[in-house]
């Protein structure tokens, strides 16, 4: 497990176990990390990320457990700082979230293996960053 103290971003992998009845829980202090919300994604088919009320517990489950017993299953939780939009083109327009405190900010596309498709430096809060559609 790893967490990243300077983006909140939380990523980890594990062996799931169907054995274990309850969801498993993760702690996350969303005032502070994630103020303007969170992307939660496995790459495992099927995994719901559930915030318990208002607290700062999440729980991950799967409907049907016995599916993915014994598997290695990775887990990423990244703070939502931008808003995206397609553009007539099929560009992707992304606007930058943030504080002031939050001048510098990398950009990273992954797909759904968890590898990097693109990256792209941001230097101002409020700034526009437009990426070209790929091409398969």
């Amino acid at each position: 497990m790893y967490f990243n103290t300077e983006d909140g971003s939380l990523t980890s992998t594990f062996k799931f176990n169907a054995e274990i009845t309850e969801a498993t829980e993760i702690y996350m202090y969303f005032d502070l990390w994630y103020p303007d919300g969170y992307t939660a994604r496995s790459d495992t088919e099927g995994f719901t990320f559930t915030r318990v009320g208002s607290t700062n517990y999440m729980t991950l489950s799967h409907p049907n457990p016995q599916s993915v017993h014994g598997k290695d299953v990775s887990i990423a939780i990244t703070r939502k700082n931008t808003d995206m939009k397609e553009t007539s083109e099929g560009h992707v327009k992304v606007h930058i979230k943030g504080s002031a405190s939050q001048s510098h900010m990398k950009i990273k596309i992954i797909d759904k293996d968890f590898n990097n498709v693109h990256e792209s430096s941001v230097t101002e809060v409020g700034s526009e960053v437009q990426l070209k559609p790929l091409v398969a």
